[in-house]
């Protein structure tokens, strides 16, 4: 029994040598940048907002990028706003994190893309501004549009980039956030749109302190695991694997060999389950105010519906059904571009241009003979350099054959 213990010791001795030495390595042949500094100052409207004037560089644990960013005084991943120019067209771009983008430099976000072809191609002084905000659904863009007007901005165009996961946004239905009461909350009451939570400024939530985040940063062994290089280095190639190679999970799970199952994904989540009907009634009733709202200050509203990698890559659907074999991924398998169709069909009633980015991203998957997507950064699940660039090309397509968007000729 005493050479059985070590023996394990000793093996325990050198595991944690191995282990120390490849960690060590590894901070050393790849280092991370420092670490991301605050970039979020708190908002007693929107929630949150940028830190004008600041610079700062984006990167996640597994480096797939690093890019500098950099807000200016607006708050906007942009360049500095002048009011002065009444001889130029100005398209104001509300979104999330696929507008903001900090994943690509700025100049191959598809925001700078289109300006500069658009500029070149039409001989016209043309702004696009990003707008775009992590983590924003469509209340806290219409609240955010707002606040832009009252500081001046009068744009002839707002571009609306809608993403699949929204209409959860819009709802406030994460308890996290929501008892943190960091969102504003917008409900139908007697049949009327009504803010009915404003963020709360405190600090601090269950006496813990919040991280930049928004997470807790309690010290633990999970945690402490989970921050080693070594460890991500390790999950981030199988997570590769998984994703990339849905057939070895298939197989894998027959011989009973299960990868974790994810949580069920947004688009799933907020358009084909229960609470699907009250949030797509309240997202219709946002779209409404916020069109209105852009019309009463002479401007034309533009929606772009931004699609889920779940709704044109085939290899991820063959994943989700693998994984989650529930009435709810059952009712996305088969009618996949629901919210799309919904969406055409309210804009189509409203009277506002719409300019849907899935059929786009199915055409170059077929192209390619891909079954996973290629636009898009695995681990992070944002869009890659050539993400934008094709975001780019359909949206300026859409104009081209259709001018009058911009009040322009056809």
């Amino acid at each position: 029994m005493k050479k059985i213990i070590e023996r394990f010791i000793l093996v325990l001795s050198g595991l944690v040598v191995v282990i120390t030495l490849s960690e060590i390595t590894l901070r050393i042949i790849a280092p991370l940048p420092s670490k991301q500094p605050k970039i979020y100052n708190k908002h007693p409207i929107l929630g949150w907002e940028l830190i004008p004037n600041i610079e700062y560089y984006a990167f996640n644990d597994v480096l797939e990028y690093k890019t500098k960013v950099r807000i200016n005084s607006w708050g906007l991943r942009d360049d500095e706003i002048d009011l002065s120019k009444d001889d130029k067209m100005i398209i104001l771009t509300l979104g999330d994190s696929y507008t903001f983008a900090h994943e690509v430099e700025k100049e191959k976000t598809f925001v700078e893309l289109l300006e500069r072809r658009l500029s070149s191609t039409l001989h016209q002084d043309i702004e696009i501004i990003n707008a775009g905000r992590q983590g924003y659904g469509t209340a806290q863009e219409l609240l955010f549009y707002e606040e832009l007007i009252e500081r001046g901005l009068r744009p002839d165009v707002v571009f609306l980039v809608f993403s699949t996961n929204d209409i959860l946004d819009n709802q406030c239905l994460d308890s996290f956030m929501r008892n943190l009461g960091i969102w504003p909350c917008f409900e139908i009451v007697d049949n009327t749109l009504k803010l009915v939570q404003l963020p709360r400024m405190s600090k601090t939530h269950n006496n813990k302190k919040i991280s930049n985040r928004g997470g807790y940063r309690d010290w633990s062994l999970s945690r402490f695991i989970k921050d080693l290089r070594l460890y991500k280095l390790i999950y981030t190639k199988l997570f590769y694997l998984a994703i990339n190679h849905p057939d070895i999970v298939v197989f894998l799970k027959s011989y009973g060999i299960h990868i974790k199952t994810p949580r069920m994904p947004d688009t799933v989540n907020g358009w084909y389950t229960d609470r699907s009907s009250y949030g797509w009634l309240l997202t219709k009733a946002l779209l409404k105010r916020l069109k209105q709202r852009v019309e009463e200050n002479g401007g034309r509203f533009v929606m772009i519906l931004m699609p889920s990698t779940l709704q044109y890559s085939k290899g991820k659907q063959r994943l989700l059904k693998s994984f989650l074999n529930m009435p709810e991924v059952k009712k996305f398998l088969n009618d996949y571009n629901k919210p799309q169709r919904l969406l055409k069909a309210f804009c189509k009633a409203n009277s506002i241009p719409v300019i849907d980015l899935l059929p786009g991203f199915e055409a170059a998957m077929h192209s390619r003979g891909a079954t996973m997507s290629p636009f898009f950064f695995p681990y992070n699940g944002h869009l890659n350099p050539e993400g934008h660039r094709l975001v780019a090309d359909l949206i300026y397509n859409y104009i081209m054959n259709n001018g009058d968007i911009l009040g322009l000729e056809k």
